[in-house]
Formats: C-alpha cells, structure tokens, sequence
C-alpha cells in the first residue's frame, strides 16, 4: 500500500526487537522509513514492455518543502500492469520440461464410479478438452485463466516535521491508497467449495443423458458460463499525528505520544459461479445433459446455476500510544 518512491530505505531486523518496537516485535521487524528532509521536486515516468508477460506503467510525483523549523514531503504514485494469461507463457513452461496439467473436471463430465473413471467416447471434440488416457479427457484450464492478474493502483503519502520547541517536535503521516485488480480463472469446477468426493454431482443410471447405463459421480465444470472473473477494490486510509521530544526528567529522556486512525476497505465481486444444488436437481430431473457443453439443455439451464459472489469488508483501528525511553541505572565502568 506505501508509495514505492516515497520510502527512504527499509530496515530488517532478523532477530528480536521487542526492546525497541514491544512485545510483537520480539521475532524481528521490517520497518519502512519514509522520505523526509525532502526539498525540491520530481518526476519519474516508467515503462516496461517484456517479450512475455504483461506491459505496466510507473510514475510518481514528489515535492518537498524542508526549513530550519520543519519539513513536509508530498508523494503520488501510480502503477498500473495488465493480464498475463496462462497461455501466452504455455511454450515456455513446456519448453522448461514442465508438465502441461489437465484437470478432471471437465465441460464434458468425467465420470467416476467402482468400475472405473471414464468419459465419452468423442471428449475430445469440445473446445479445450484434451484426450489424457483412451478412455478419458481432461480439461486445459491454462487455455482461459490468467497466471497474473491486472493491476492498477494510486496512492499518496504525505509526511511532515514542526519542531515547536527546541525539544519538542509535532509529525504528521497520512497515507491514502486505492488498488484494483482483475483476476480470470478457469470456468467454475462444481465440486461443492473444494470438499471433493462424496459431494460431486451424481447422476443415476436411468438417466436419460447417462451414456454409461451405471449409477457414478461426476467431475464437471460448467464453461457456458465463462470464466470465472474476479474483480477487487483494495482502499487504505491511514493517518498518524503525534509529539516527539526530549527532556531531563530521569536523568535525560526520549519521548513520543501518537494518535493514528486507520480505514481498510475491500471490495470483491465474483462472477459466473455455479449453485452445485440447482445443477443436481435439473440433472436429476433429466432435463441437463453433462457430457456434452454443446447441447441445448446446457445453455438453456445457464442463468438458472450462475451465481455472482460479492464480499465486502472493512477493518477500522484508532489507537493512542507513547512511550519513553532512558537510562535506569549503570552496571560497572569499562
């Protein structure tokens, strides 16, 4: 969420630091440290167009205004990258030696019962099923799902210093920041949220579509609706006002006192998923045809299983804090 060309540098501290950051930082810590003391101002524009994978543009504005009494930093970024599907990186991948994976799931139903796993005699017909056995297909999920999804994102951070006193100092940090993304999966498996055998489809043996004249489970995806496409919003809204100073109570002491408030939103929408329930009962009722996508009854029976998945969610925090650090007492003298 933090700009990229607002960061100054960033601190890793691999082992504990709980002495100087609590409790929670007792297994290390990553600190960003922004940009301040910043005078003058800047443009940066980027670019990048791989042979491979997804174009994306940079850019950030910075300005800064620094006196002897303080110092305020502005800085705006923006990214922004496309979809990298599966299929423009496929040569690569098998060109690597790597398997090319199928999936059982397929438009044209697997079918899976104590006799054996099979599927119809022309599986291989229909768009992106791939004959993996001379009994069976599989379906090439890479041919329609994205490895990378988009990408857009801005944000602003604004960071500043007011020493009031020669010992006292006021700070201010808000950052604002919007992302959203598109991710393109595969159509939708029905395989009841990923709880598998037992909870797949089924479909009797007098069923006027079964070709197999069995009773069996079934390993179904349903492509009419499309893939399946993720469209998400991602909003911070961060804000940090506090003191910070020095004084000789104790012997000499360092203090800071902080108020922050913060505001994370996400926003999601799912679409062309598929209610497994209401595949099971037209297929029941022997009005769908499972193994084969091109028939009328599949397309007809569409916007009776698709389903549009929506999340919202917001995470606010307010918090107030202080702490202050000196010397308790000395043990020996070197």
């Amino acid at each position: 969420m933090i700009p990229t060309s607002a960061i100054e540098r960033i601190e890793i501290l691999r082992e504990g630091a709980g002495a100087v950051y609590g409790s929670d930082a007792i297994g290390g810590v990553v600190n960003i440290i922004p940009r301040k003391d910043y005078e003058g101002a800047s443009i940066q524009l980027g670019y990048e167009s791989p042979k491979v994978g997804p174009a994306g543009t940079t850019g950030s504005a910075s300005a800064g205004i620094s006196s002897d009494r303080g110092n305020i930093t502005f800085v705006l970024d923006h990214q922004d990258r496309e979809m990298m599907y599966n299929r423009e990186i496929k040569d690569i991948v098998t060109g690597a030696g790597i398997a090319w994976p199928t999936s059982a799931y397929n438009s044209s139903a697997t079918f899976s019962n104590a006799n054996g796993t099979r599927s119809v005699a022309n599986c291989d017909t229909f768009e992106n099923s791939i004959r993996t056995s001379p009994t069976t297909c599989g379906f090439d999920h890479g041919a329609t799902s994205a490895n990378e999804a988009s990408l857009r994102r801005n944000a602003l951070l604004v960071n500043g210093n007011y020493n009031i006193t020669d010992n006292t100092t006021m700070f201010f940090r808000g950052l604002t920041s919007e992302t959203k993304s598109l991710g393109v999966y595969a159509s939708a498996p029905v395989d009841n949220n990923g709880n598998g055998p037992g909870k797949l489809p089924t479909i009797a043996a007098n069923n006027p579509f079964n070709p197999f004249g069995e009773a069996g489970t079934l390993y179904y995806r349903f492509t009419p609706l499309g893939t399946r496409d993720s469209h998400r919003k991602d909003t911070l809204r961060d804000y940090t006002l506090g003191l910070r100073g020095t004084t000789e109570l104790f012997g000499g002491a360092d203090w800071e006192v902080a108020a922050n408030y913060g505001n994370s939103s996400q926003s999601s929408v799912g679409l062309n998923y598929g209610i497994g329930s209401t595949l099971q009962a037209l297929i029941d009722s022997g009005q769908f045809n499972p193994f084969d996508p091109t028939h009328p009854s599949v397309a007809a029976s569409a916007g009776k299983i698709g389903h549009t998945v929506y999340v919202e969610s917001v995470n606010k925090t307010k918090g107030i804090d202080g702490n202050i650090s000196f010397d308790l007492f000395k043990i020996g003298d070197r």
